[in-house]
């Protein structure tokens, strides 16, 4: 390893697909339980996705990125809570 060291190949960290799945996981969750926490509060019409990111502590284009619109979302969350 030392002399791999000295010539500079020291093989690189690997990667941990796992780790990154499960960021984006909690990602969608925090969105998730934004939009519900912001119907709680306001009528659909009220809430925008401004307000969901900003609760969820993501930008709105990570909302758009994983729903293509805040009907999208919506048709996502109603998914949610029928099968929770």
């Amino acid at each position: 390893m030392a002399a791999r060291k000295k010539a500079g190949l020291l093989a690189k960290r690997t990667y941990r697909m796992g780790a990154r799945a499960e960021a984006a996981a909690e990602t969608g969750r925090k969105i998730l339980r934004a939009t519900m926490e912001s119907y709680r509060e306001r009528f659909y019409d009220q809430v925008s996705l401004e307000d969901i990111a900003e609760r969820a502590g993501v930008t709105v284009q990570t909302i758009l990125r994983r729903y293509s619109c805040k009907d999208d979302l919506r048709s996502h969350f109603d998914d949610g809570q029928r099968t929770t």
